[in-house]
Protein backbone atom coordinates (compact mmCIF):
# COMPACT_ATOMS: atom_id res chain seq x y z
CA UNK A 1 0.00 0.00 0.00
CA UNK A 2 3.06 2.29 0.35
CA UNK A 3 1.32 4.25 3.10
CA UNK A 4 4.38 6.32 4.03
CA UNK A 5 4.91 7.41 0.44
CA UNK A 6 1.21 8.13 -0.09
CA UNK A 7 1.20 10.34 3.00
CA UNK A 8 4.35 12.14 1.85
CA UNK A 9 2.79 12.75 -1.58
CA UNK A 10 -0.28 14.24 0.05
CA UNK A 11 1.60 16.23 2.70
CA UNK A 12 4.05 17.80 0.24
CA UNK A 13 1.48 17.99 -2.57
CA UNK A 14 4.03 16.44 -4.92
CA UNK A 15 2.43 16.55 -8.40
CA UNK A 16 4.31 13.59 -9.97
CA UNK A 17 3.63 11.32 -7.00
CA UNK A 18 -0.01 12.36 -6.74
CA UNK A 19 -0.48 11.78 -10.47
CA UNK A 20 1.17 8.36 -10.25
CA UNK A 21 -1.19 7.33 -7.46
CA UNK A 22 -4.23 8.77 -9.24
CA UNK A 23 -3.35 6.73 -12.34
CA UNK A 24 -2.55 3.56 -10.37
CA UNK A 25 1.05 3.48 -11.61
CA UNK A 26 3.97 1.68 -9.97
CA UNK A 27 5.39 4.63 -8.05
CA UNK A 28 8.80 3.05 -7.58
CA UNK A 29 9.08 2.35 -11.31
CA UNK A 30 8.06 5.94 -12.06
CA UNK A 31 10.72 7.23 -9.66
CA UNK A 32 13.30 4.94 -11.25
CA UNK A 33 12.49 6.43 -14.66
CA UNK A 34 13.48 9.86 -13.36
CA UNK A 35 16.47 8.76 -11.30
CA UNK A 36 18.02 6.69 -14.07
CA UNK A 37 16.73 8.77 -17.02
CA UNK A 38 15.15 5.85 -18.80
CA UNK A 39 11.69 4.99 -20.04
CA UNK A 40 12.10 1.32 -19.13
CA UNK A 41 13.91 0.84 -15.80
CA UNK A 42 15.15 -2.60 -14.85
CA UNK A 43 13.93 -4.40 -11.74
CA UNK A 44 17.27 -3.57 -10.12
CA UNK A 45 16.85 0.12 -10.88
CA UNK A 46 13.32 0.00 -9.44
CA UNK A 47 14.68 -1.58 -6.26
CA UNK A 48 17.40 1.07 -5.93
CA UNK A 49 14.85 3.85 -6.49
CA UNK A 50 12.65 2.36 -3.78
CA UNK A 51 15.56 2.28 -1.32
CA UNK A 52 16.52 5.84 -2.25
CA UNK A 53 12.99 7.19 -1.78
CA UNK A 54 12.28 5.43 1.51
CA UNK A 55 15.69 6.48 2.79
CA UNK A 56 14.72 10.09 2.20
CA UNK A 57 11.41 9.97 4.02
Amino acid sequence: SQLELRLAAWFYQDPPLLEAYENDLDVHRENAKGLFRTDDPTDGQRKLAKIFVFGGI
